[in-house]
C-alpha cells in the first residue's frame, strides 16, 4: 500500500514536537503499528520523553478508574439482581415463610454454621448486628424463653471504649447492659486502630441444653433429608 506523503510528514513532525503515538494516530488516523515503521528514528528530548510518561501515567490512572468504575456498577447490578430474586423467592413461599416451621429451619441452619455445638448450651457469636438480633428475635419467636438467661460478652478490641459498644449491643438486642458480662479486648490489638463501622464481636448465650440440641438436630436432620432427596432426583 503507497504511504501517504502528506500524513507521513506530518506525522514527523508532530513527533519531533513530542506528541505520543496514540495523539498522532487520533489526529490524522493512521494506525499506531503504521506509526512505529514511520516514527522510529524520530529523536526525543529527555523533557519530551518525560512529559509523554506524564500522560501515560495519567492515562493509566485514568484507565483504571475508569475500570473501577464500571467494575462497581456491574457489582451493583448484580446485588439488584439478587436482591430481586430473593424477593421472588420468598413472594413466591407465601405465609410459609413466616410459619413457626420455616423460620425454626432456618434458625436452626444459621446456628448450625454460627452457633457452638460442643458446649450443652445455647451459643452464638458474630460481629453482624443484623445477624445477631435476628438470632434473638427468631429465637424468641419460636421458643418460650425467659429473658433473664440470657448472656452476652463481648470480644472487643484495645482501643474501643467497653461502656459504649456494651450500650449499643444492648438496644440492637433488647437485653440489658446487667446482663452483658465484663467484655474481653484484644490485646494484640492495640497498635492497630478499629474501623469505625466494627462494634467486635458480640457472643449471646441462652443457658437451655435441650434447646441447643433442638436445633442442632433438626439442622442435620433437614440436611441429610435434603440432600438425599438431591442425590434420587438426579439418578
Amino acid at each position: 500500500m503507497k504511504r501517504d506523503a502528506q500524513k507521513f510528514t506530518t506525522a514527523r513532525k508532530l513527533r519531533s514536537a513530542g506528541w505520543s503515538y496514540n495523539e498522532i494516530s487520533k489526529h490524522i488516523t493512521v494506525s499506531k503499528s503504521t506509526l512505529s515503521g514511520w516514527l522510529k528514528d524520530v529523536a526525543l528530548s529527555k523533557k519530551q520523553r518525560l512529559v509523554l510518561r506524564k500522560k501515560w501515567e495519567n492515562g493509566l490512572k485514568k484507565a483504571r478508574g475508569l475500570a473501577a468504575a464500571a467494575h462497581r456498577e456491574k457489582t451493583k447490578k448484580r446485588f439488584a439482581l439478587a436482591a430481586h430474586n430473593a424477593e421472588t423467592t420468598i413472594r413466591n413461599l407465601g405465609d410459609v415463610f413466616y410459619s413457626d416451621h420455616c423460620i425454626k429451619l432456618f434458625l436452626s441452619a444459621l446456628y448450625l454454621g454460627e452457633g457452638s455445638k460442643n458446649n450443652s448450651v445455647v451459643c452464638m457469636a458474630n460481629a453482624n448486628p443484623t445477624i445477631c438480633k435476628a438470632f434473638v428475635v427468631l429465637l424468641k419467636k419460636v421458643y418460650a424463653l425467659d429473658d433473664k438467661k440470657f448472656r452476652c460478652h463481648l470480644h472487643i478490641r484495645a482501643d474501643q471504649k467497653p461502656q459504649a459498644l456494651t450500650k449499643y449491643w444492648s438496644q440492637v438486642l433488647d437485653i440489658p447492659t446487667k446482663q452483658f458480662m465484663k467484655p474481653h479486648a484484644d490485646k494484640r490489638t492495640a497498635d492497630k486502630p478499629s474501623n469505625q463501622d466494627y462494634f467486635g464481636v458480640c457472643a449471646i448465650y441462652y443457658y437451655d441444653a435441650s434447646i441447643q440440641k433442638n436445633l442442632l438436630s433438626l439442622a442435620n436432620s433437614a440436611l441429610e433429608k435434603l440432600s438425599t432427596r438431591a442425590v434420587s432426583s438426579a439418578g
